[in-house]
């Protein structure tokens, strides 16, 4: 008889994003430095001047002698984790040679497999019980994901969704030496040459020899569940990335419109209360916006087609539907114009002339027809989530400005509540 599901999900929907501040059995934390301080309270985190030849060559940033020590124990169980993972992945899509974009799925499958252990109803792993080689399986995957996922989003731009190039480890080792992927803002990858490039031949090729997959069979059994769980965490890391671009750049013709005659009375008391927005972010989600800062001056055309190229990293190959997403705000759909009139109104009220409100009512009103979106498109891949977990029916709350604060920090409806009435008292329930 198989264990009774807890009642309610050990997770929120953005904690799928972020395995930083999970342990292993050994006790060291996922995230090495970058976990919370509590977290890394007595852990070994001996620091030491790189010795390797190249970009890490006696950098100023040290590396993390014990995480590597501790990666060097646990090698042929960490590279068997990845081996599996990829070996999966092929053998579903019947792909041979991996291209850029097949190297982002396997990237994006080893990310999500802590999560999936330690969140699924059925047998889930206890924290601090996740085996070192899954662990170190997901540190190294992280290293090597920030690279893809940047080669992504620059094929995404010039050239459209496609394959991408197909690289070999060697290549690939040569860009990240050469583009200084391998130093980071506070430490350099602790790993040598030689096993940085064992790692990448398993992850774009197979390992030279042959590796058991005893231990990773038996934590997932149900290899479709994981692939689901890792399509549905892949969509809430595209969507978070979209909603951090489309609001960036909403954001950004609030203040330019702030900024047109006759709006004076009103830029001061806006513009501070918008200032606010986005702060205390988490790590994950800040470094989305910072992305998104440098994408949102791209021209309107390329960040269209970055987008679309969302939909389609998102979407499972076997649904016949695309899968619901972030459309970029429209002042044509349903109950948008009684919010104009209801933002002209309050604008009018505070201050401004009525001959520059138009364009500032229809900025403002974009961001939150954005975050009414957001919520809507989140609120469903929660839900998908708890299904595909194993649990018999969603207990979350659908997400509203509050929900998502804890991810994206402050948003514009929470900025503006108290200073337009329409606004306030709104409530964390996403609008039908």
């Amino acid at each position: 008889m198989s264990p009774q599901a807890p009642s309610q999900p050990p997770y929120e929907l953005f904690d799928t994003q972020d395995m930083s501040p999970h342990v292993d059995v050994e006790g060291r934390p996922l995230g090495e430095h970058r976990a919370p301080e509590a977290v890394k309270a007595g852990v070994p985190m001996e620091l030491k001047q790189c010795p390797y030849s190249g970009s890490r060559y006696k950098h100023a940033q040290p590396m993390n002698v014990s995480a590597l020590k501790q990666m060097n124990r646990h090698w042929t169980e960490t590279l068997s984790v990845i081996d599996f993972i990829r070996g999966q992945y092929q053998s579903r899509t019947g792909r041979g040679t991996l291209s850029l974009l097949d190297m982002w799925q396997v990237c994006k499958l080893a990310s999500f497999l802590p999560g999936y252990l330690l969140f699924r109803a059925q047998a889930p792993i206890a924290e601090g019980q996740l085996p070192v080689s899954v662990a170190a399986a997901y540190k190294i995957i992280v290293g090597i994901a920030a690279t893809v996922e940047r080669l992504v989003m620059q094929e995404l731009v010039m050239n459209g969704y496609g394959e991408g190039p197909v690289m070999t480890p060697e290549d690939f080792f040569t860009l990240v030496e050469e583009s200084g992927d391998l130093v980071g803002l506070e430490q350099v990858c602790a790993g040598p040459a030689n096993l940085i490039q064992e790692a990448l031949q398993v992850v774009m090729v197979g390992p030279v020899g042959t590796l058991r997959h005893d231990e990773i069979q038996a934590l997932v059994p149900d290899v479709d569940a994981f692939f689901r769980y890792t399509r549905l965490g892949t969509r809430v890391h595209l969507t978070s990335f979209a909603f951090s671009l489309r609001m960036q750049g909403a954001l950004k013709e609030v203040s330019e419109q702030l900024g047109q005659p006759g709006a004076e009375p009103l830029a001061g008391k806006l513009s501070e209360a918008l200032a606010t927005v986005g702060e205390g972010r988490a790590a994950l989600a800040a470094t989305l916006a910072q992305a998104a800062t440098a994408l949102v001056e791209l021209p309107p055309e390329a960040q269209t087609q970055l987008l679309d190229g969302f939909v389609q990293l998102g979407r499972d190959p076997g649904e016949s539907q695309p899968p619901e997403q972030l459309e970029a705000p429209s002042l044509q759909e349903p109950g948008s114009q009684q919010l104009q009139a209801q933002l002209s109104s309050a604008l009018r009220a505070a201050g401004a002339q009525e001959s520059s409100s138009e364009g500032l009512v229809a900025a403002l009103a974009q961001c939150l027809i954005l975050e009414r979106g957001a919520q809507r498109v989140f609120s469903a891949l929660q839900q998908q989530l708890d299904h595909v977990l194993g649990y018999p029916s969603s207990t979350h709350e659908p997400l509203g400005p509050t929900g998502l604060a804890r991810y994206f920090g402050r948003l514009p409806s929470m900025s503006l509540e108290g200073m337009l009435p329409l606004v306030k008292g709104s409530g964390d329930a996403p609008p039908a």
